[in-house]
């Protein structure tokens, strides 16, 4: 492997990852957009072969003076996407939640539209849902695939802001101030959730993992909910929904599984 071409410069995270090359690389090639910390350090890695994941990694840190130490990196809120994959969820997703609008019922109508709207302005690509760290990656049998396309890589600082969004059946969905000890019933009282007698929230961590936290006051179980998590409040059906169960726990699901793949914000 040798890279051909490192760039650093100042710019827009969110242009930074969703920005496509002008001409279509070969997957016998590789590049890779990488963005560090917030306000973001860019920095293009592209070579003329494919790419093992700790290499491409270390070289974006150690492309600076002096080097960036993987120390410094909050592994866990690290993301990299395929940018050269097909990712039609969203456009999918979008297309059924209009469709249905006119099916929800109150109080939930106002909350719908609002995550119709979240989804719209946020950016997906398909997310390579595999640890970032080179101690892990080189220690895990499986975990240093060799990489071939064009890719976008998210390394943010330990020290960066950590926020917790909550998303769905909720009033209220502006990213959250972290708290140690808040649970995700915490997190979903703060955002004004809607059915205050749910029994379980989704929270999907910073690192892709679904997880299904109990936290009605009769099965309340807290569990850690990590910087960079996403909360999802489910939408429920009513007495006069014209929205089956069913559908809606698909509808439910497909939101948590676009999630997974949300591009780092500005």
């Amino acid at each position: 492997m040798r890279f051909i071409s490192l760039l650093s410069f100042l710019g827009c995270l969110g242009v930074s990852l969703t920005l496509h090359a002008k001409e279509p690389i070969s997957h016998t090639d590789f590049s890779a957009k990488v963005a560090i910390s917030h306000p973001p350090l860019l920095i293009k890695l592209e070579a003329d072969g494919p790419v093992r994941l700790d290499a491409m990694v270390l070289q974006a840190l150690h492309s600076q003076q002096p080097a960036i130490s993987t120390l410094r990196i909050d592994w866990q809120n690290s993301r990299l996407f395929s940018l050269h994959e097909p990712f039609p969820l969203q456009k999918d997703l979008l297309k059924r939640l209009a469709q249905l609008q006119d099916k929800v019922q109150e109080p939930q109508v106002t909350s719908w539209q609002q995550l119709r709207n979240e989804l719209r302005k946020r950016r997906f690509a398909k997310r390579a849902l595999i640890p970032l760290d080179p101690d892990v990656i080189r220690t895990v049998s499986g975990h240093n695939p060799l990489l071939n396309g064009e890719f976008a890589l998210y390394l943010p600082y330990l020290s960066d802001s950590q926020t917790v969004t909550v998303l769905g059946a909720v009033h209220h969905s502006e990213p959250q101030k972290w708290k140690a000890h808040y649970s995700a019933r915490d997190y979903a009282q703060q955002a004004k959730w809607i059915n205050t007698t749910l029994g379980e929230l989704t929270i999907i961590q910073p690192n892709g993992e679904i997880q299904t936290h109990s936290v009605g006051y009769w099965n309340a179980h807290p569990r850690t909910v990590l910087p960079g998590a996403i909360i999802y409040v489910p939408f429920t059906t009513t007495l006069f929904s014209s929205i089956n169960r069913t559908e809606l726990k698909h509808i439910n699901q497909q939101v948590v599984e676009l999630l997974r793949h949300q591009l780092p914000r500005e």
